[in-house]
């Protein structure tokens, strides 16, 4: 291909030296001639305008000037004439139709010589300037000095010419001398191609097919034409190609199935939860996946490439022993608490086929696992803790009713001695003491929330801020953030106020100089409201958050805390199917966060407050008293005696069972404890109502599992008294049952 470049280029050289030589000689000579022979016509035009015009500016012939202006203007090329007067200043001026009048020039007396006039170049022409001479008699001063006489200059003539007219013609020969050199090339192009058809085109075609074929167009091929050492060879070079592009396909098909095999892996690398890190043998990263971005806190730009040894410990310590052939293990933990951080880190080498090719490290995120396993530990240790004060409490309930119910049947008896009334004031104080704080611990173990009724949690917070703002303090402020714009919820209300109080009266006990507590609610996450009691107190150590909600245990000093407080805010909550948290660091004030559903219904009007006082209701009525402890079937009969009823008593549910099948009919009224070995109050309820007997009956426990109450009831009991009871809350509960029935007693 080179040599017939070659050939044709030498070709078209030679042939474009000559034509355009000759071309631009040709070109030369005729605009010279052109030039001369508008020069010629200008001088000859401007002299005649200077004869014929020399008396007329003599004589001030106006006209004249003009018939000879217009006939030099219709002469070609011509744009303007002008007249000069002797004194250099302009007598007339006539310009070709739709022509402006071209500037005079500078002044010409010095210049002009009567025996040829002047040419200046102008933008597009040319300017003449021939002066205008004529004879004139001398004066008599002049015949005295012997001078005057001849001829004298009377003005200028002045000539305009374009070229345009030069200009077109050497543009029409510019044009046939360009055909001229095209058809010149066209046949030096000729000459070549005559030159190629032997020996030059087949040697060109297999030069260009070998330069395709290095510049990797491998879809060309060579015309196998020519001599037969020429198609021989053309032969081999197509075949070469074939070849060539037959494994570059192969190759490309490897190349884009291990870049998708690659893209997959870099994806699962990525998608992984687990943080992957890997090295070569020569200690460099090679890896270093998303997760171990975030786990690690190191942008993957930064270590990729960089050494082992410059990552933080333990990383490159594990990873250095890995390369080394040894796996090892170790834990990153940061925080405490809640917000702890808590990532595994296992290495192991990454064997190839004889020895060790890398090491690769495993980091796992445990933190959310470890605060799960705490979060259970901490359930199931409350659940444990629950379980046993609700067993206390129901023992203690047992017991306080007895001195409680004594108490109070001894004081239904008139004329007591004085010390008598005194000594009973003091166990009475000490026995609702004992009840208050057994209270507290049944309200941790889920087994003190008895009623259940639509309450507007807004109004219970404005009144227990009332009732409790005097206990406070003048030193604390108090601020109403009340922004849900729902805050029904169903429970106790008596139980939820005495959880706002507690929360109220810790935040002012960890506040002693003063400061302020913030109550406010929000919407929570799904069907929920959130009731928030924050101060700006001296917080809670993270160590004291762990066990804060624990039963007795308190960070007051001796006799300014049971313990219980939180406790039972804690049950009272999760009671009601909330939830309670707490947050604040020591020295950053502390924030309790109450979670809890909404109810459907709006909140009931709460009904005024019945009269508790004891009142004769047995009027010889038969009760049947079922309970497993001696004594408060013996306290339970005497009130119950006292107050005017016949009362049978029974130790079991089963004994229950066959004595009011036994004397079915004759009995008013059952009072059945809950919780008995094995028949309780609740299976009690549902043989008997399963039975057909309609009898009032009305539940008594010192503790219940949550929602056993609301169950009990369920299945056809009439009420539930809570124990310990006094002669007053026994009888107006047992009014309140038998009212509906409207019965009198048979004896």
């Amino acid at each position: 291909m080179k040599i017939r470049q070659r050939l044709t280029r030498m070709t078209l050289l030679v042939v474009a030296v000559t034509t355009v030589s000759m071309a631009a000689w040709s070109l030369t000579t005729h605009r010279k001639s052109l030039e001369e022979a508008v020069l010629l016509r200008g001088e000859t035009i401007v002299a005649a305008l200077a004869g014929d015009g020399r008396y007329a500016v003599q004589l001030f012939d106006r006209e004249a000037l003009d018939n000879i202006s217009v006939t030099a203007i219709g002469a070609p090329d011509v744009v303007a004439t002008a007249f000069l007067d002797a004194g250099g200043d302009l007598f007339l001026m006539r310009t070709r139709e739709g022509m402006a009048s071209p500037p005079l020039p500078d002044p010409l007396r010095n210049e002009l010589r009567s025996d040829h006039p002047l040419v200046r170049r102008t933008h597009r022409g040319w300017l003449f300037a021939a002066p205008m001479m004529a004879s004139h008699a001398p004066s008599a001063e002049e015949l005295l000095l012997g001078t005057g006489g001849g001829e004298q200059q009377v003005g200028t003539a002045l000539l305009w010419l374009t070229d345009d007219g030069l200009r077109a013609a050497l543009q029409r020969d510019t044009e046939g001398l360009v055909g001229i050199t095209g058809a010149a090339i066209l046949l030096g192009l000729l000459v070549a191609h005559l030159l190629s058809r032997g020996l030059v085109r087949p040697m060109g075609r297999l030069t260009e097919g070998a330069r395709r074929l290095s510049e990797g167009d491998l879809d060309h091929r060579v015309p196998e034409v020519g001599d037969a050492e020429v198609a021989t060879l053309a032969r081999t070079v197509n075949r070469m190609a074939a070849e060539i592009q037959s494994h570059q396909a192969e190759r490309e098909r490897r190349a884009k199935e291990l870049g998708r095999a690659n893209d997959f892996l870099e994806s699962v690398f990525d998608s992984s939860p687990t943080g992957i890190a890997a090295c070569d043998t020569g200690g460099n990263m090679t890896a270093f996946s998303a997760a171990a971005e975030v786990l690690t806190g190191l942008p993957k730009r930064q270590v990729l490439g960089r050494s082992v040894a410059e990552l933080p410990d333990p990383l490159a310590t594990l990873l250095g022993r890995a390369v080394a052939g040894e796996a090892g293990s170790d834990r990153l933990e940061e925080g405490e608490g809640e917000e702890a951080t808590v990532v595994e880190l296992h290495a192991v080498p990454i064997r190839g086929e004889r020895q060790a090719a890398g090491g690769l490290l495993l980091l796992v995120d445990r933190s959310e696992r470890n605060r799960l396993e705490r979060q259970l530990l901490q359930a199931q240790k409350m659940e444990s803790i629950g379980t046993l004060a609700g067993g206390i409490a129901h023992d203690f309930n047992n017991l306080l009713t007895s001195i409680l119910g004594n108490v109070s049947f001894l004081r239904t008896f008139d004329e007591l001695p004085t010390d008598v009334e005194e000594t009973l004031g003091q166990i009475e104080l000490s026995g609702m003491r004992a009840a208050e704080l057994t209270g507290q611990l049944l309200a941790f173990a889920r087994g003190g929330k008895y009623r259940q009724e639509p309450i507007d949690l807004h109004r219970l917070v404005r009144t227990t801020v009332e009732m409790v703002r005097g206990a406070l303090g003048h030193a604390i402020d108090i601020h109403l953030d009340l922004d849900a714009p729902t805050a029904c919820v169903t429970g106790d209300a008596g139980q939820l106020q005495q959880v706002l109080t507690n929360l109220l009266v810790n935040a002012r006990d960890a506040m002693d100089d003063g400061g302020w507590i913030r109550v406010g609610t929000r919407v929570g996450e799904g069907e929920t409201v959130e009731l928030i009691c924050q101060d700006s107190g001296t917080g809670i150590p993270a160590a004291v958050r762990e066990r804060i909600f624990e039963p007795f245990y308190t960070t007051k000093a001796v006799g300014k805390g049971t313990g219980l407080g939180l406790a039972m805010v804690y049950g009272i909550v999760h009671n009601h199917g909330g939830s309670v948290r707490v947050d604040g660091a020591d020295g950053e004030g502390a924030r309790f966060t109450i979670t809890l559903p909404l109810c459907d219904d709006g909140p009931t009007v709460e009904a005024s407050a019945q009269a508790a006082e004891a009142v004769v209701v047995g009027g010889g009525r038969r009760v049947l008293l079922v309970d497993d402890e001696a004594v408060v079937r013996e306290v339970g009969r005497r009130i119950l005696t006292r107050i005017g009823f016949e009362v049978v008593t029974a130790e079991e549910g089963e004994a229950a069972v066959a004595t009011f099948h036994r004397e079915e009919g004759r009995f008013d009224l059952l009072l059945v404890d809950l919780t008995m070995p094995g028949l309780g109050g609740r299976e009690v309820v549902s043989v008997l109502r399963e039975s057909g007997a309609t009898v009032p009956i009305l539940l008594v426990s010192g503790h219940s599992e949550e929602g056993e109450v609301e169950r009990s009831i369920a299945c056809g009991a009439n009420g539930f008294l809570a124990k310990p009871y006094t002669v007053a809350e026994l009888s107006a509960e047992v009014t309140r049952v038998l009212a509906p029935a409207g019965r009198s007693t048979t004896a």
